[in-house]
């Protein structure tokens, strides 16, 4: 688990290229004030850009929710 004050966040592993600063995140899951974000994969550029595929936003805490507000990918 990261926690960073604003977010908080987990994940299953991480792949981190340190000659180029890009990274493949999997099985994310991150807290953002009351909702929450889960993603089956997340691209992380040089500049801190993130990149979600298969993304999932709800309110519910649970590991699997209840519900979720899902996109095939986001910015």
């Amino acid at each position: 688990m990261v926690n960073d004050g604003a977010t908080s966040s987990e994940m299953d592993s991480v792949q981190y290229n340190f000659n180029t600063g890009k990274a493949m995140i999997y099985q994310t899951r991150a807290q953002y004030g009351e909702g929450f974000v889960a993603s089956q994969k997340v691209k992380k550029q040089p500049d801190n850009t993130i990149f979600g595929f298969r993304n999932g936003y709800t309110t519910c805490n649970l590991d699997t929710p209840h519900f979720s507000f899902r996109a095939k990918r986001s910015r």
